[in-house]
């Protein structure tokens, strides 16, 4: 199996073999409004928030998580979004 840009799916828990989690889900949405609300700033068009990794930073993303008590913080690997939860 390929992804459409023709890197193999080699790497266990990559690649679409199961749905979404709850979490995962719930985190991304999040993630994904901050973006919004950035681009919202910038008056960009909404819909294209979440797949931009160049103008709104991971480090603004996660300024913006420890400002709202989130316990997690995102990074990107492979051009993806990666949620770690945070050590207390």
């Amino acid at each position: 199996m390929r992804r459409p840009y023709y890197e193999s799916i080699n790497e266990p828990g990559r690649g679409g073999d199961a749905p979404d989690t709850p979490q995962y889900k719930a985190r991304r949405l999040i993630v994904e409004q901050i973006k919004q609300q950035r681009f919202a700033q910038l008056g960009l068009p909404l819909s294209e928030a979440w797949w931009d990794r160049e103008i709104v930073p991971i480090d603004w993303i996660n300024k913006q998580l420890m400002a709202d008590r989130h316990r997690w913080s995102v990074m990107v690997v492979d051009d993806e979004y990666e949620f770690t939860d945070s050590t207390p």
